[in-house]
């Protein structure tokens, strides 16, 4: 799906990028001879008609080009604004989360950060075979704290992300020094996994829709993790 989108993302930008510049680097020059003559009189009447003519001209293509800018104008920002939307509903929800709503829910002077998706979920559950998804990870933070690391995993449809949704609970449930413990009180759908090496950590994952939100914060922040998940499922 991601692929697809992209493309037809792109081939709008490269179009847009073609009518804007495409068109802006195109001119056209007259080359004009003049016919030399050594009659005095002759070349003053020639070159007084070629500045008439010039003049003509020049007046005629600014008005040319004045109307064409009025006219290509709207039609451009359309376009802009339609490739802007493109680019804005293929970002994830927790992309799209702004400082204000963030601190809305607790996290204060906090933005999101994107960071490289390595195809793992709390650092030890491997969904890189997933190829259906639409995926990314984010770190809240004000700068100098993470506040909490957030996966996410977005999908054409809710049944695809429920069968994610229970394919990584099957997955950690076969791992050593890890567990389940069921919640279902988050979202369309939760668990947690406990991880006897990180007892200060929480990992959450939350169904909300047709997406998969995976959660690592400390425990400490679990009013807030539960606050941002009210707010996506708003």
């Amino acid at each position: 799906m991601l692929a697809v989108l992209t493309v037809g993302v792109l081939g709008k930008v490269f179009a847009y990028d073609y009518l804007t510049q495409g068109w802006a680097n195109i001119f056209a020059a007259e080359e004009q001879t003049q016919t030399q003559d050594y009659k005095p009189y002759i070349k003053s009447q020639k070159l007084a008609q070629t500045s008439q003519d010039a003049d003509t001209v020049t007046q005629g293509t600014t008005q040319d080009q004045t109307q064409t800018t009025q006219t290509e104008t709207p039609a451009q920002d359309a376009k802009l604004t339609e490739i802007q939307k493109l680019l804005e509903d293929i970002k994830l929800n927790t992309e799209k989360l702004t400082p204000e709503q963030l601190t809305s829910v607790g996290f204060k002077s906090a933005k999101i950060t994107p960071v490289t998706f390595e195809g793992r979920v709390f650092q030890i559950v491997d969904v890189s075979d997933i190829l259906n998804a639409h995926s990314g990870e984010f770190n809240i933070t004000d700068g100098k704290n993470i506040f909490a690391v957030v996966a996410e995993m977005q999908f054409q449809t809710q049944l695809e992300a429920q069968d994610v949704f229970n394919l990584v609970k099957t997955r950690i449930k076969g791992m050593p020094g890890v567990s389940i413990n069921e919640d279902n009180k988050s979202g369309d759908g939760s668990y947690f996994m406990n991880d006897s090496k990180r007892i200060g950590s929480a990992f959450l994952v939350v169904r909300i829709k047709n997406t998969v939100y995976f959660y690592t914060y400390p425990k400490t922040n679990n009013a807030f993790i539960k606050n941002l998940i009210i707010l996506l499922n708003q």
